[in-house]
């Protein structure tokens, strides 16, 4: 994992046994280069790693790859919901709204419902849920990257193999309509270069 030392973007990263919860190493800065040492630290013992646990930082994942060819590839419910909300539901956000551009009621309650649709549903006020399921009502793009999210967030706990992730996504293509490039997008951005996608 990765966390600030300081405001503002320096950053540190940690690695933890996962069963004993014992920090092994940590190093400052968040690159290849900045990871690297632990690895070397571990040498030839790194091809019995099995699984390795990520925030969804490409430069550990490479370095997991390189050094780690057994290991399997995790990634965080938290990090993963948190991409799908940057990449594709705010990308479906901001393509409707500009669909909307002849009604600016419609376009300006489109635009401001960023942390709407973000929020888990549980965190929302009475009147924010009421705006937020007017506004799913409303708009069938919105419905559907909104439905994905949840469904995802059930799904993670199941061991998902590629082809069933992938093809929950591509059924959701079909239905979105007008998200589907954004979907796609969310599609490629999940997927490791181990060629599947665990869960944690």
């Amino acid at each position: 994992d990765e966390f600030a030392l300081f405001k503002g973007h320096r950053y540190a990263s940690v690695v933890i046994d996962a069963e004993t919860r014992q920090v092994l190493w940590v190093g400052e800065g968040r690159s290849r280069e900045a990871v690297r040492p632990c690895f070397e630290g571990v040498g030839p013992h790194c091809v019995h790693i099995e699984a390795v646990a990520l925030d969804m930082n490409t430069a550990m994942d490479l370095e997991v790859q390189a050094w780690c060819p057994k290991a399997r590839v995790v990634y965080d419910l938290f990090h993963v919901i948190a991409k799908f909300g940057r990449e594709v539901i705010d990308r479906v956000r901001v393509d409707q709204a500009n669909q909307l551009r002849q009604d600016k009621p419609a376009r300006r309650a489109v635009k401001r419902s960023r942390w709407l649709l973000l929020r888990n549903p549980e965190n929302l006020k009475a009147d924010q849920a009421d705006e937020l399921k007017t506004l799913l009502d409303l708009n069938q793009p919105l419905m559907v990257v909104y439905l994905m999210k949840s469904q995802l967030k059930e799904l993670w706990p199941v061991v998902l193999g590629e082809d069933d992730l992938f093809g929950l996504i591509a059924k959701f293509d079909v239905m979105g309509g007008d998200g589907g490039d954004a979907m796609l997008t969310g599609r490629n951005a999940t997927r490791t270069s181990h060629g599947e996608v665990d869960a944690d």
